[in-house]
């Protein structure tokens, strides 16, 4: 999320629209489980530090949609009520 947050700020984004970005672009898990399986295989990394990226990208993977439907698709309470 900050590889992708700080640098759209930079650049003049909005804290919102930076939060956007950074979530959309964090739905990567499988490149990232497989980036570590090789790393691990190459023993670039232990198996610790696999165990820590494996959880790291379940979690992040997880929040994703929650994330993304409060920041960039938030309902708003009349929706709510035409929806009931």
């Amino acid at each position: 999320v900050v590889s992708v947050y700080y640098p759209a700020r930079s650049v003049g984004h909005s804290v919102k629209r930076s939060l956007k970005m950074s979530f959309l672009l964090n739905t990567r898990g499988t490149v990232e489980l497989a980036v570590a399986t090789m790393f691990k295989s190459a023993g670039v990394i232990d198996a610790d530090m696999f165990a820590a990226i494996v959880v790291m990208t379940i979690i992040l993977t997880a929040l994703t949609k929650p994330v993304i439907e409060h920041i960039v698709w938030p309902r708003h309470p009349q929706e709510e009520l035409a929806v009931s």
